[in-house]
Parts: structure tokens; C-alpha cells; sequence
């Protein structure tokens, strides 16, 4: 038996096989590139054909995240150490109502209510929350929130809301904040890479949520609750997408960052 041309036979069957297999996966690449490059471009042709508008070109950069869980804090633990308000429980939530309402000066309101939840004697654990202006949404709120992995969380449990008002034309006062605070975060399971900003836009417009005319306000991507059982919450990466209609109509659009799948306005995909 020749050992030696049985050998080279193998040789030469591994090195076509090898070939072979190279071949498929540079033609699978090549087709998925293309595929992404059609969408991306797709879904800018059609924004422009549609005119929906956006104030900066939609990203198409990929980060990572996970589910997450937290605990709801009890704060009414450590409400004896509010002392610049009057306060009241209600179900998990502070609503704390100013003795002396602090004036604000018009130029620097964010940086006043900075300096405000930083004093422990004003709001119990101020420095876990960072101004969040796409939730604030009306000209008497300021909202803040915490963040988990540099990810804010849009949702009301874990979040102060701060509310002004003003008594003259030329004053305003920051006079009550109502205050949620969740604990205990950690991710569920293994991060995994998130649809892009480019992505949730083209599952919006497939979904018939975006219509011709429509100006897309803004885009971020936050935390939203998905599920509370007990005290436990269970919150997504979402992107979350404010849309203004021709008609008038102003909604908040999500979109599931890890399944792609567009999730009510009660956060239930």
C-alpha cells in the first residue's frame, strides 16, 4: 500500500475542504455587509422620500447591555433626615413639598437643583441621580434619574421629579419633587450587542409608527421596566424615540434594544 499518495490525498481533500468552507464564509459576510449597507441606506432614502425629519444623521454604532434588576428602596426609612420639606408616603414614592420654596435664577436652574439634592437634608440619596432633559417635558418639571452603566432609567422608579412654579413674570420657584430610588442593580444574564440607533428608527417605520411628515424630536437609549413582582423590578435597554406628527400629536415611541421588537406604551412587548 503507498502510505505516501494516500497521505498527499488527504492533504489535498483537507487543503479543497478548507478552501471550500473559506469560500462560503467570505460569500455569507460579503452578502450580510450588503444587506446592512440596503437597510442603511433604505431607511435613509425613504426618511428623506417620506420627509421625516431629524436634527443629526441616525447612528448606526452598537453597544451592549443586558436585562436588569433592581430593588424598590423604602424610603420612608430615612425620611427623618429631609428637614427643608414636609413630607408624605405615598405607596413607594416621597412627595415632599418645600417650607421655603428656593428661588431660581433663570440661567442657572440646573445647576441650583445640583446643589440641592447634593445637601442629604434636602433629598435622600441625591447624588445617585443626573438631569435627564428628555423627560422633561413640561416647562414646570425638571426630571432626574439614576443610571446603571452610564444608561439612564426612564422610568418613574427610579427618578425625582421636580416641579416649579412662577409667582411673577420674572421668578421662579422650585416648591415639591416627588422621588422613587431603586437599589441592588445587576445584570440578568450576559451582555449582548444592542440594536443601533439606525436599527430602532428602520423597526419604527416598518411598525407604521412613523409617517410621512413626522419630525423625530429625539432618540435616546435608556433603561425602561419591563416586569415588578414584589419589590424586585425588571428593566431593558430601550430605545426610546419622541415623534411629532403633522397632526399635532406628540408620542414616545420604544423599541426593545436587545430583540428589536417595539414594546407598547405600557412597556409590554
Amino acid at each position: 500500500m503507498n502510505y505516501k499518495r494516500i497521505e498527499w490525498i488527504f492533504l489535498i481533500a483537507f487543503l479543497l475542504l478548507n478552501f471550500y468552507l473559506a469560500s462560503i464564509l467570505y460569500t455569507n459576510n460579503k452578502e450580510t455587509k450588503e444587506v446592512t449597507e440596503e437597510k442603511d441606506v433604505k431607511i435613509e432614502a425613504i426618511m428623506k422620500r417620506e420627509n421625516i425629519k431629524y436634527h443629526h444623521s441616525l447612528s448606526d454604532k452598537h453597544r451592549e447591555g443586558s436585562y436588569m434588576s433592581a430593588d424598590t428602596t423604602d424610603l420612608s426609612e430615612d425620611k427623618k433626615q429631609i428637614e427643608t420639606s414636609d413630607v408624605q408616603v405615598r405607596d413607594d414614592a416621597l412627595v415632599c413639598t418645600l417650607k421655603k420654596p428656593l428661588k431660581l435664577s433663570r440661567r442657572h436652574v440646573e445647576k441650583q437643583i445640583d446643589d440641592f439634592i447634593e445637601n442629604r437634608h434636602n433629598v435622600i440619596n441625591g447624588n445617585d441621580y443626573e438631569y435627564l432633559p428628555e423627560a422633561s417635558t413640561s416647562k414646570k418639571a425638571l426630571v432626574y434619574a439614576q443610571h446603571y452603566n452610564g444608561i439612564p432609567i426612564y422610568d418613574m422608579t427610579a427618578e425625582i421629579t421636580f416641579m416649579k412654579e412662577q409667582p411673577s413674570s420674572r421668578d421662579e420657584e422650585l416648591i415639591s419633587y416627588r422621588q422613587q430610588h431603586i437599589n441592588h442593580m445587576s445584570e440578568m444574564r450576559d451582555k449582548s450587542e444592542l440594536i443601533s440607533e439606525k436599527d430602532a428608527i428602520y423597526t419604527l417605520y416598518l411598525n407604521s409608527r412613523l409617517s410621512s411628515g413626522d419630525t423625530i424630536q429625539w432618540i435616546k437609549l435608556a433603561y425602561t421596566k419591563v416586569l415588578s413582582k414584589g419589590s424586585t423590578n425588571v428593566y431593558v435597554p430601550t430605545w426610546v424615540v419622541k415623534v411629532h406628527s403633522t397632526t399635532g400629536v406628540t408620542e414616545v415611541e420604544k423599541v426593545n434594544a436587545i430583540s428589536n421588537r417595539l414594546m407598547s406604551p405600557n412597556n409590554n412587548e
